[in-house]
């Protein structure tokens, strides 16, 4: 609601910079984010609960982004009067996100190879900052 308001409050700003849009949907989300942490909580919640907890304005508010939801996918719902009955959905991977995610795992896999073997061979390594010198102790540059 607050992030609602101050998006409503700098609206010329935000117009202006070209970035209304892009808060419009931030919001959205942010209300459907709302509505899909109350699936985790509750199994069966009627529609005015939903609509207090979810601090938006109305009936029709609390229907639309449940449709948008289901629509996208993202919960199950069955309506039963004034009563919905929900769950998340929990996405099937596609066989191109995980091809997707296995190629970034190994391209962080090499990375980190890399890195190591620089260790190993000491191209990686830094200078310590802290040098101990018996003549002089802590913080002292050695003696050439």
């Amino acid at each position: 609601t607050k992030v609602d308001e101050l998006v409503q409050n700098a609206r010329d700003k935000l117009r202006k910079d070209g970035n209304l849009e892009l808060a419009k949907l931030v919001v959205l989300e942010m209300k459907k984010k709302t509505i899909i942490s109350l699936t985790k909580m509750f199994t069966s919640i009627k529609l005015s609960e939903i609509q207090g907890l979810a601090f938006l304005k109305n009936r029709a508010q609390v229907i639309e982004l449940i449709d948008m939801l289901v629509t996208e996918n993202r919960i199950a719902v069955n309506f039963d009067g004034d009563m919905v009955f929900w769950s998340e959905v929990t996405p099937v991977p596609t066989k191109e996100n995980i091809e997707t995610k296995i190629r970034t795992v190994d391209y962080l896999n090499q990375l980190l190879q890399e890195r190591n073997k620089d260790m190993k061979s000491g191209a990686g390594r830094q200078r310590p900052s802290v040098l101990f010198n018996d003549d002089e102790g802590l913080s002292m540059p050695p003696v050439e």
